[in-house]
């Protein structure tokens, strides 16, 4: 057997949600507001990775604060003829937000059938991916059903879009070549039960990873009772046995994966602790420095000793309560706000501070900074080089007249323009970042002439670490 290599475990983990990264793959599906006590049908759409002559459509009938969704399907074929580690599918629904949940495992064993689910959500869509284990909490990019508009106008749906799939590594270890399930034979086909071809990739994936050594025990039972599945369909037994070992052997496997991965998620939390002390030990090194070179006359050294005397402060009670971390991220905060606000209209924001550059400061429908707001520019990022934590995004906007598209460009040839500037003095690039938003985001009504002027604007964003 083939062991998994360390992207494979990589892959699992970020499919379980326990690390952040995720890569730009996008759908766009519908999402429906659900009316009380009525039922409303959705048709769920195959994808081109989907069985070709599958059907799906999911009834829902929100009520008493829950939405009772019962999935149908026709023509499917089991997850496990994905190529790689596929076993399953897993139902979740997807906010206008962005945010999933995962409802739970479509258990597909037989061409037809259906999948019964909740969700207290009253607004949201809902996709069908290809999964390496149930319980994932975030979605695979192996879409194989998503939502359409609901079938009554009682049910308002509009379109969304979502990318929080799981880690960039993933869709070609789990799926090389972009195989789709209608690759592979109807269910009549099979020589061998679903449900024990799932417990047998399972098991193996458990088998391929370091496990840690308090579930040895679980991968063993997996693979006695895989066993005993196993024997009891080679000597043609009763199914219900076979389906009752094969299930077992997988939840066996599946929790010994989960209870691994976790073990070593709470390592890497126990790192991130580490470094976080290490940045406030730096920190603090940092202003008794400060407060030396400072200690220059009577004034400055009062104020300095008042200033060791709060830091040593700040670090005892740290010490003993960690919650004084977002006390000192607020002060950074102040500060920050505070500095900027001498050079340029600022505003504090949750994660820092916003510095409004108004349209007048760039020429006429060009993406050149006037003379006055370069020198702004320029000041700005002198308060920036002070604050070296602190990460800056520049977005441009404008109002909502002339074309969709010549506005977007325009607004990321001006966001560009003023991160070019902070460039060139001196603000570390691995510190910026730009993005043109077009006509989004509105600060004001773009019904009147003031409004539109005061929606035609650069905003330089500076975020202040979280820990």
């Amino acid at each position: 057997m083939k062991r998994l290599t360390s992207l494979a475990i990589l892959a699992v983990v970020c499919c379980l949600g326990f690390a952040a990264a995720s890569f730009a793959a996008e759908i766009e599906l519908s999402s429906s507001l659900f009316p009380e006590k009525t039922t409303i049908d959705v048709p769920l759409a195959v994808t081109a990775i989907g069985p070709k002559a599958a059907t799906a459509e999911a009834s829902i009938k929100y009520k008493e604060g829950q939405a009772q969704i019962e999935i149908s399907y026709k023509n499917m074929q089991p997850a496990v003829m994905f190529a790689g580690n596929i076993t399953c599918y897993s139902v979740f629904a997807v906010t206008k937000g962005g945010a999933v949940e995962n409802l739970g495992e479509l258990n597909v064993t037989e061409a037809k059938g259906d999948g019964k689910f909740a969700t207290g959500q009253k607004a949201f869509g809902l996709i069908v991916t290809a999964e390496p284990i149930a319980g994932v909490s975030v979605p695979s990019t192996l879409v194989i059903f998503k939502s359409g508009p609901a079938k009554k106008p009682e049910a308002k749906s509009e379109s969304i879009k979502f990318a929080g799939f799981g880690n960039a590594y993933y869709q070609n270890l789990v799926n090389p070549g972009n195989r789709s399930v209608a690759d592979f034979p109807p269910f009549k086909e099979f020589k061998e039960p679903v449900e024990l071809m799932k417990a047998r990739k399972v098991v193996e994936m458990a088998e391929g990873m370091k496990l840690a050594p308090e579930v040895a025990k679980n991968l063993a039972d997996a693979k006695q009772t895989l066993a005993q599945a196993t024997n009891t369909a080679n000597a043609g037994g009763s199914s219900r046995v076979v389906t009752d070992y094969s299930a077992r052997a997988t939840s066996l496997a599946s929790d010994a994966i989960r209870l691994t991965i976790r073990k070593d998620y709470e390592k890497k939390l126990s790192e991130a602790e580490a470094k976080k002390a290490a940045e406030k030990a730096a920190l603090q090194a940092g202003l008794a420095q400060t407060s030396a070179e400072l200690d220059a006359t009577t004034k400055q050294k009062a104020e300095i000793e008042a200033l060791l005397v709060q830091v040593k402060a700040e670090k005892a009670a740290v010490e003993v309560d960690r919650a004084r971390v977002k006390a000192e991220r607020d002060e950074l905060a102040g500060m920050l706000v505070g500095a900027l606000g001498k050079v340029a209209s600022t505003q504090a924001n949750a994660i820092g501070a916003v510095v409004n550059l108004p349209g007048i400061s760039f020429q006429t429908n060009k993406a050149a900074l006037v003379r006055k707001a370069e020198l702004t520019v320029a000041q700005l990022a002198g308060v920036l080089l002070v604050f070296p934590k602190v990460n800056i995004r520049v977005e441009g906007f404008t109002d909502s007249t002339g074309k969709a598209e010549t506005n977007v460009k325009l607004s990321e040839a001006r966001a560009k323009s003023v991160y070019d500037l902070l460039k060139a003095q001196n603000v570390p690039e691995s510190r910026l970042s730009f993005k043109g938003r077009g006509p989004e985001a509105p600060v004001a009504s773009n019904d009147t002439p003031d409004g539109r002027a005061q929606n035609r604007r650069v905003e330089i964003i500076a975020i202040v670490p979280q820990n």
